[in-house]
């Protein structure tokens, strides 16, 4: 009998251990994947969504679902391409309750401590007290993370991108004044190159009516903004979905509150899956408790929004192997324009020529008599014998009209890059440019990637080259470069610079940017590890559209202690249509060695035939200055310019790159 009854204790034990090993796996399961067979088949990012968690807090026997809702974020942020999560409030049940925000402030812990970008809201229950624990919890939770941009109360804005695709994402808490409403149409109106999502607390019932602030909201907010394409908000129990349309424009309106379900809701939020190629985001409801799909009880657990995710052209970034790539000032623009010509990239020339010699890009364009063009050629440029210059430059029929723009201190293992522009109006005739290269005596130049564009322009100014210039001031001041224009109505200006950069004091850093009336209109282009036998190539890039007349310069600048000097400046402004530009940005990174997105994106829709002048810029360098690092300009993910590759750049020699493109819409 002891002997039967050990054999029935260890076989009981033994069972007990297989279910707990058991439960423990089904719970791992439930915990670090999705559902199998349930995601969308193709899509290229995702965002999540959860509302009114308050009785998560309320009752410490439901804490851990709101755990497990952060935790299965974390878990499958990389697998399901998780990239921000947004809260629209009821955080907490009691606001003056301090352990219950506690628990709030565990559970969103584990997204801060995953580096998952997420913003809140308060609801009405945040706001009982005055809003006094909300603020100490997440009033200053989001200080220096650089998607958080704060406004009045708790109202604040996210700036997002992921895949191309850049969100403004406005978060206006419980109650909202006339003033706050102003506010919130102002962010979309700066931000209006951005696709704009409004996430609010109380906005729709369940019958899909407004509710408290919605009808305002409606008016003074989302219908006026044609970039927000998405509200979403919490509040009333349940779940409803408006589709509303104004013109040929549609956007969404989703309520999504599951706090009257089971255990306050049984952890139930919505993934927003964006499928870019498709134009399409669906839209589908999970409970990591539960390890389920929809079957909410509610309607609206999952849909698809038609959104226009396509025509993003981007300026992308990449490192060789083993490298991190660094990119900083980045600046893309697009401009609508007529008629291009373009020729290129190819690969590596080489040549002897002390004298300008073509390279392979060239093209051939017929002109009338009034006709004016815009030229761009870019290149990687470096010599065989790194204490001999090499040039490159633009010419028609074989003379220059382009600033001969000289680089020296390269290597094969050491590559700048290099940008010529020009503006001509030879009158009637067939002509041919080309991009030309040469090197000083006694080297080997070689050009590769080289690419050259041309684009009918219809009013341009422009002052330039000039020859060598220095400065000891550590703020803008101006080259000989400048231009008066003025701008009516409706007009835009393209402006574009260039030089060859340098300082006395190769350890110290100088810089070029494009200003109007004094004040800095593009990017702070800096470059460090210059000096005259090191000569650098910086290219500066801006928009405008300010009216009236206006004087702009092609401004330098030195750190403090040195002394810079340019050469070679050159400053253009087109009159143009249509254009938009993003950025600029400063330090981003990447050990992707295949082209990742950086913030830089612009939205462009075009109908068949339709064409875009494409500039984007940078400073550029690599943690290791033996590994190469480039950019390039995609649309729609895919490469449309040259492979702008440069080497030899760290983070105490940094090189400017500058990359062009033209797209024409099939």
């Amino acid at each position: 009998m002891r002997t039967e009854s050990k054999r029935i204790l260890v076989s009981s034990v033994a069972l007990l251990l297989l279910f707990t090993a058991l439960i423990s796996i089904v719970n791992m399961t439930r915990i670090n994947s999705a559902v199998e067979g349930t995601l969308p088949a193709s899509y290229d990012f995702s965002l999540v969504w959860m509302s009114d968690t308050q009785h998560y807090c309320a009752d410490p026997s439901l804490a851990w679902i709101y755990d497990d809702m952060t935790q299965w974020i974390v878990n499958n942020k990389d697998g399901m391409k998780i990239k921000y999560v947004i809260h629209t409030g009821d955080i907490v049940n009691t606001a003056a309750n301090d352990v219950e925000w506690q628990r709030a402030d565990h559970s969103m812990t584990i997204l801060d401590n995953a580096n998952v970008p997420f913003g809140v809201l308060a609801g009405n229950h945040d706001e009982q007290d005055g809003g006094v624990n909300y603020n100490k919890y997440f009033g200053s939770r989001f200080s220096g993370k650089t998607y958080y941009h704060g406004g009045s109360d708790a109202n604040h804005y996210d700036l997002i991108s992921s895949n191309g695709v850049n969100f403004v994402i406005v978060y206006l808490s419980y109650g909202i004044d006339a003033t706050e409403r102003a506010w919130a149409s102002s962010i979309f109106q700066t931000y209006s190159d951005r696709l704009g999502i409004l996430a609010i607390h109380e906005y729709l019932a369940t019958g899909g009516g407004y509710s408290g602030d919605g009808s305002a909201l409606s008016t003074e907010v989302v219908v006026p903004n044609n970039n927000v394409f998405l509200v979403l908000c919490g509040h009333n129990h349940g779940a409803q979905l408006n589709t509303k349309k104004v013109g040929s424009r549609t956007y969404y309106e989703v309520l999504s509150d599951y706090q009257s379900l089971s255990n306050g809701g049984n952890g139930y939020q919505k993934i927003l899956y964006f499928d870019i190629d498709q134009n399409k985001v669906h839209v589908d409801t999970y409970s990591s408790s539960l390890n389920m799909y929809g079957d909410t009880g509610c309607s609206y657990d999952e849909f698809d929004m038609t959104v226009q995710l396509s025509g993003r052209s981007t300026l992308n970034l990449k490192t060789d192997p083993s490298g991190t790539s660094w990119f900083s000032s980045t600046h893309i623009l697009a401009a609508k324009v007529s008629q291009t010509w373009s020729n290129g990239p190819y690969g590596d020339q080489s040549t002897t020529s002390t004298a300008f010699t073509p390279t392979t890009s060239s093209l051939t364009v017929e002109v009338g008599p009034s006709d004016k063009l815009l030229l761009i050629g870019t290149s990687q440029l470096w010599n065989d014998n790194p204490a001999i210059g090499s040039s490159i430059c633009i010419s028609r029929t074989g003379n220059r009209i382009s600033g001969d723009m000289f680089t020296i201190g390269t290597s094969m293992t050491h590559r700048h890059t290099a940008t010529a522009v020009a503006i001509d109006s030879p009158g009637t005739g067939t002509y041919t440019y080309t991009l030309n290269y040469k090197t000083d005596p006694g080297g080997l130049a070689w050009a590769s990637g080289t690419y050259l564009l041309a684009v009918k322009i219809s009013d341009s100014s422009s002052d330039g080259p000039t020859g060598d210039q220095s400065t000891t001031s550590t703020t803008f001041m101006s080259t000989s470069e400048t231009i008066s224009i003025n701008l009516a109505s409706g007009e835009q200006l393209l402006l574009i610079g260039t030089c060859q950069m340098w300082n006395d004091n190769p350890s110290i850093g100088s810089s070029i940017c494009i200003s109007r009336d004094g004040t800095r209109l593009s990017g702070d282009m800096f470059t460090v590890g210059a000096n005259s036998i090191h000569r650098h190539s910086a290219t500066a890039i801006a928009v405008d559209s300010t009216l009236g007349t206006h004087t702009y310069r092609l401004d330098f600048k030195t750190d403090p202690g040195g002394k810079a000097w340019a050469s070679g400046t050159y400053l253009l402004a087109v009159k143009i249509s249509g254009s938009q530009s993003d950025g600029p940005t400063g330090d981003q990174s990447t050990v992707s060695t295949t082209f990742d997105y950086t913030t830089e994106s612009v939205s462009t829709t075009l109908s068949s035939g339709e064409k875009l002048l494409l500039i984007g810029t940078g400073q550029l360098w690599n943690d290791n200055p033996f590994i190469g690092s480039s950019i390039a300009i995609c649309r729609d993910g895919t490469r449309i310019s040259s492979d702008m590759f440069t080497i030899g750049a760290s983070l105490g020699h940094r090189h400017l790159a500058t990359v062009v493109a033209v797209w024409t819409e099939p």
